[in-house]
């Protein structure tokens, strides 16, 4: 609160409250939240032909997996679907236990009702940008200039809305779905929420708690979990809050290796679906089947891949997947070289969706504009951070170097095994989490020639 200095004739004038000044409120973030909801809610109500007749008939066997929980019949799926017909093997380990395990409780509680599931799921998976957002507009508080704050809001809202982004949003199958809002949270904290003054155990616990969510969402973001714990130890001062966030961010890869060494006999920290998901990118017949055709995706290779062998076990399968892909790689380096220059550019380059169904009409046409934004996000935080890796101050090298592995990280498994646009799409809201950050610190690369002191995040 700022009173201003009293005129001659002694009449005070009233107190001025600045941005600064004031006590922080909820009013915004929860504004964000209900705007966001409602808008997500909205468009999943009126694209009823997304939705599917049952939950049970979920692709990528999220639908049999979530109706055997429900009905106690345990973590399994028992299919011939990705091996050689006839070979029924029962899956233990092949899908991360969040979205099933969410899935089945929401199931238990509204039944089989998709859109009531649906619904609850986008309520839940909004909370995560909300705290991301929430901790941008207490960075931005202190600043008198509202413009920015209004700027902020904004492009984290249309990020969030666009068709590219919130498509995984309202649907229940895909795993990018569920990560993307612990991801940007995870972001969020150590981008606005780790400084010299902002070191709380509460903090803490919430980042450890969503990195460990995230690695239980899907495997290929292992490396992104493991890069995101190491920089939160870098960031911090305190031990305890070090210790805090490892002891946390390691139960969910030891209680899922646990659970994998007691159901199959062996420990492991990814799924036994990774060695097929390998051989899907690295095989003889890659590049004549990538990208796939008619929007399809790669799974109705999987019973070639096998080429008609039987499997005793699950772990069986994974194994002889994934020698055949190391032997493909080995053997053939200048051909798994193209696929995975292939694989780059559907993730990082590519304006058309790729891996899932193309829409027509308006929708496609928006689409087709989301891609184009989510590209324009991208490269401009790349380029920004490239950049300021180069000429920028100590701390904002820092951040610079965050996102740069960020976007490193979760990009290395789809270019080593097969990269679709959904995957990438998880990296919008950390795109305009990095340029919302660059830009609340000004000029990324003033100061840095000049020897100028470096700046807290």
């Amino acid at each position: 609160m700022h009173f201003q200095r009293q005129p001659a004739d002694g009449v005070k004038v009233r107190p001025q409250i600045t941005p600064g000044n004031g006590k922080f409120s909820l009013a915004a973030p929860l504004t964000f939240y209900f705007v966001s909801f409602v808008s997500a809610a909205l468009i999943a109500f009126y694209t009823p032909s997304s939705h599917p007749a049952s939950i049970y008939s979920l692709d990528n066997f999220m639908g049999p997996l979530t109706e055997h929980l429900v009905h106690h019949a345990g973590y399994v799926t028992c299919t011939d679907a990705i091996q050689t017909p006839g070979n029924v093997l029962c899956f233990h380990v092949h899908r991360m236990p969040l979205p099933p395990l969410l899935l089945a409780a929401l199931v238990r509680i509204f039944g089989n009702r998709y859109l009531a599931v649906d619904l609850t799921k986008i309520a839940l998976v909004l909370i995560p940008v909300a705290a991301a957002f929430s901790l941008i507009w207490q960075k931005l508080y202190s600043k008198i200039d509202s413009h920015l704050r209004w700027q902020a809001s904004l492009l984290l809202f249309l990020c969030l809305m666009l068709p590219t982004l919130i498509v995984d949003v309202i649907h229940l199958q895909v795993e990018e779905g569920y990560s993307f809002c612990l991801l940007a949270y995870a972001l969020a904290v150590l981008l606005f929420g780790v400084g010299k003054n902002q070191q709380h155990l509460r903090s803490a616990v919430l980042f450890a708690l969503a990195v460990a969510g995230l690695y239980l969402t899907k495997s290929s973001m292992v490396l992104a979990c493991t890069f995101l714990v190491g920089f939160y130890c870098w960031s911090v001062s305190q031990r305890k809050l070090r210790a805090v966030v490892l002891l946390i961010t390691i139960c969910a890869p030891l209680g899922w290796g646990l659970y994998s060494l007691h159901v199959t006999g062996r420990f492991t920290l990814g799924t036994s679906l990774d060695g097929i998901n390998l051989h899907k990118g690295n095989n003889a017949d890659f590049l004549e089947r990538y990208p796939p055709a008619n929007d399809g995706s790669l799974d109705r290779y999987d019973a070639l891949l096998s080429d008609g062998r039987f499997f005793a076990n699950e772990w069986d399968l994974n194994d002889y997947h994934t020698h055949a892909s190391l032997i493909f790689m080995k053997a053939h380096p200048v051909e798994d070289m193209r696929g995975d220059l292939r694989k780059a550019d559907i993730f990082f380059l590519s304006f058309r969706k790729i891996g899932s169904e193309r829409y027509r009409g308006m929708l496609g046409l928006a689409t087709d504009a989301s891609m184009l934004v989510f590209r324009l996000l991208l490269w401009s935080a790349c380029l920004l951070a490239l950049h300021t890796l180069w000429r920028g101050t100590v701390e904002r090298r820092r951040t610079a170097l965050l996102y740069i592995g960020i976007v490193l990280t979760v990009a290395a498994p789809y270019i080593v095994g097969f990269a679709f646009t959904r995957h990438a799409s998880v990296l919008i809201l950390p795109s305009a989490l990095y340029l919302i950050h660059w830009r609340l610190n000004g000029n990324s690369v003033s100061g840095a020639s000049r020897g100028a002191a470096p700046e807290p995040a």
